[in-house]
């Protein structure tokens, strides 16, 4: 995976806003002009709210790159119906043999699927007949927002959260009151009693004011 997360303006440290042209947008430009796709389906697969992720999945031949989410109806349906098929990341061919099972079942994805599949290795037929490397990358774009700018919808449907005391808080929202919550004191068990310890200065006292 290729993650790039757009700064965003905390009150903290020596970078403050971002710089002039530094958007999602003009990151997801310089990824399809480094891959060489006229094109990138970043809709397709949604993570979170559109205005914080973007995402999307390719699969490469030697140095040519092939968009695998241009079928966004597509990948729909198979996430709904492959969701009993477990995907293992450590063993492939285990995983490839599982779905090719599972697609074998079913008349649709034999026709429909072997029909998207044909058409994206046609595109790298070349590299393909030279026996060249085959792999997969994942480009993700997050962008944070600025303290003072946070938006309720988005840290509503927040899927990069951060668990603290209270729960798990959006990560924007706690970038924003970062020492509120890591500089907390908390207290902890001990042979003696409850005792709290102070994360400034690394002590334990009693309870109370």
């Amino acid at each position: 995976m290729a993650s790039f997360q757009v700064q965003a303006e905390t009150g903290r440290g020596q970078w403050r806003g971002r710089a002039e042209g530094d958007t999602p947008e003009s990151i997801a430009e310089r990824i399809r002009r480094g891959v060489g796709l006229p094109g990138l389906a970043w809709d397709t697969a949604l993570v979170g709210h559109p205005a914080c992720n973007r995402g999307t999945m390719l699969a490469t031949v030697g140095g040519r790159a092939v968009d695998v989410l241009t079928d966004r109806p597509l990948y729909e349906r198979f996430l709904h119906e492959f969701r009993h098929v477990t995907f293992d990341r450590r063993d492939v061919k285990a995983t490839a043999r599982r779905v090719i099972g599972a697609a074998f079942r079913n008349p649709y994805w034999l026709l429909r699927g072997g029909a998207f599949l044909v058409r994206k290795l046609w595109s790298a037929r070349r590299e393909l007949w030279r026996r060249e490397r085959v792999g997969k990358i994942t480009f993700f774009i997050h962008n944070f927002m600025d303290a003072k700018e946070l938006d309720p919808e988005r840290i509503r449907n927040c899927s990069f959260m951060v668990m603290t005391d209270d729960g798990p808080v959006s990560m924007c929202e706690h970038n924003s009151r970062r020492d509120d919550y890591i500089l907390r004191p908390i207290t902890l068990p001990t042979v003696s009693g409850p005792a709290v310890w102070s994360p400034l200065d690394g002590t334990l006292r009693a309870p109370g004011p």
